[in-house]
């Protein structure tokens, strides 16, 4: 969830505003109820708990002077009650949200945005797990209360991350018509302006709540279970490769479609990290693993655009399928314990620690070997999807996008656009239209590319895990010069013989490299 919400935040789609409000109450609600779910960690609130009192600035108050009977801190016990008040609050004001959204003319009835209803889903499944196993927690352990305390930080500070982003694009929704130049298209932005201030108002609760409890300090104290490394990972990948073939085999919807490509996509970062790490440390030979990493960057940044691509698209009737949202989740969780220390990346010892970078390196080779694979499953669905439809905005924005790309030596605004086939008044109101071909045509060769990338980052994995580093190459391809020579007839053996100035300097550029050094610091890149 936190991915998703930094991801809506730094990828603002400037016609998502109705979209984003319409789902924003739903994740208001299921934060709410999160927070309330979590065990307090002090005493006098558990007991304040257990005799339904309602959090009111009184009981805070009671609070602060009854702390020091339980033994807990002062400071502990208010932040804990001031969450609840913050609970309370976003629940009564995205409640009144969602009532006034069922009979306002602005945004209207339509679907709500996937990005924040896949958080939601996150979080309704965080509260699941803490209602089934919240009676065996011993809130007296202090990596429990330490664990407690990081999962109410983070639940806010992502729910102050989302709710600034639907402010965000409100903000862009009413500046887009108050200055735009064609009367004929200018329209009453009052209701814009009217959810942006409620949702303005829970942006500066969250942001009182988070000051009390900040996330960083949470998770310093955070309880981190030794990784399991290689075995998860390897399990990992390959539930979400027959998961993912499953989906695209069952008449997948594009939300399903781009879960899957910005899983890749994931994937490629969290084998970036794990390639330098092994450059870092001598675990890898540095020719090799810098090619993989060139042919691991391609990769992951096709699989990303093929996710952006599909992300233009109606996202349907039916969320993604629950099994492909899990393996997803399990696939970015198994890298994420190895790749990251809490919140940051990892540093390359501790990597090295947790796992053996060769043996992770053949896993992730694999893993880029099924994807090429599940590339040519997605043409295959792409070409079977016979009605593909989307927003009109969204797709005459990837249309004139696309005619640009195809006119490199037309640069600049003069350029002329052709019609994408999406009328005035289509994206005035921003009706569903059938996906224009040059958007079907982008989103095949977009397939394409990530089907080979993967296929080469594949193969330059499977080099590197197989020759090993340093000088096992120059002994491996020493070995197999030698093999050849001895197989070879007279004639071969004298055609073979290296000419002075010729041979010699083709063969100095490859045989005998030393151990791998390393002279840069690794790029820490994740995708």
């Amino acid at each position: 969830a936190d991915s998703i919400a930094r991801q809506l935040l730094f990828d603002v789609d400037d016609h998502a505003a109705g979209r984003v409000l319409r789902a924003w109450p739903q994740l208001m609600e299921n934060v709410a109820e999160l927070i309330e779910t979590i065990p307090a960690t002090s005493a006098v609130q558990q007991r304040l708990r257990e005799a339904n009192a309602e959090p009111t600035r009184a009981g805070a108050s009671m609070m602060s002077e009854r702390a020091n009977e339980a033994g807990v801190t002062r400071s502990t016990a208010y932040r804990e009650m001031r969450e609840e008040i913050t609970a309370t609050r976003l629940r009564s004001l995205s409640g009144s949200v969602a009532s006034d959204l069922a009979t306002s003319e602005w945004p209207g009835p339509g679907p709500g945005d996937q990005r924040l209803e896949e958080m939601s889903g996150n979080l309704r499944g965080a509260h699941d797990l803490v209602t089934r196993f919240a009676p065996q927690f011993d809130i007296n352990n202090a990596a429990v209360a330490s664990d407690l305390a990081a999962t109410r930080a983070r639940a806010l500070h992502i729910s102050y991350i989302a709710t600034h982003a639907v402010a965000v694009h409100l903000r862009i929704e009413r500046d887009t018509y108050v200055r735009e130049p064609d009367t004929a298209r200018r329209r009453d932005v009052s209701p814009a302006v009217s959810w942006l201030r409620r949702v303005e108002s829970a942006e500066a609760i969250l942001a009182s709540a988070i000051r009390q409890r900040p996330l960083a300090t949470a998770v310093s104290h955070q309880h981190e279970p030794a990784p399991v490394g290689l075995p998860r990972l390897t399990t990992a990948v390959e539930a979400f490769g027959t998961q993912a073939r499953r989906t695209l085999g069952a008449d997948p919807i594009p939300a399903e479609i781009g879960l899957i490509a910005r899983t890749h996509g994931m994937l490629a970062g969290a084998a970036l990290t794990i390639t330098n790490a092994g450059l870092e440390t001598g675990a890898l030979e540095t020719t090799s693993t810098q090619r993989m990493n060139t042919a691991i960057t391609t990769s992951g940044e096709a699989w990303m655009d093929l996710g952006y691509r599909w992300r233009d698209l109606f996202p349907g009737e039916r969320p993604a399928q629950p099994g492909l949202v899990q393996a997803a989740g399990e696939l970015r969780a198994a890298c994420r314990e190895i790749t990251h220390m809490r919140d940051q990346v990892a540093p390359a010892e501790t990597i090295a620690s947790r796992v053996d970078i060769a043996a992770a390196t053949r896993t992730l080779a694999g893993a880029f070997e099924a994807a090429a694979g599940i590339a040519e499953h997605t043409r295959t669905a792409l070409s079977d999807s016979q009605n593909l439809t989307g927003p009109a905005r969204p797709l005459d924005v990837r249309a004139r996008s696309e005619i640009k790309a195809a006119r490199p030596e037309q640069p600049g605004p003069e350029m002329l656009i052709e019609s994408t086939g999406i009328t005035t008044d289509q994206k005035r109101l921003n009706l569903t239209v059938p996906a224009p071909d040059i958007v079907v045509d982008g989103l095949h060769r977009s397939t394409d590319r990530a089907g080979e990338s993967s296929a080469a980052a594949a193969a330059a994995g499977t080099h590197v895990a197989t020759v090993g580093a340093g000088d096992d190459l120059a002994r491996a391809q020493e070995a197999a010069r030698l093999g050849r020579a001895a197989q070879a007839s007279p004639a071969e053996q004298i055609a073979q013989t290296p000419r002075p100035g010729i041979a010699e300097a083709g063969e100095d550029k490859r045989a005998k490299p030393g151990p791998a050094q390393v002279t840069r610091t690794a790029r820490e890149t994740e995708i």
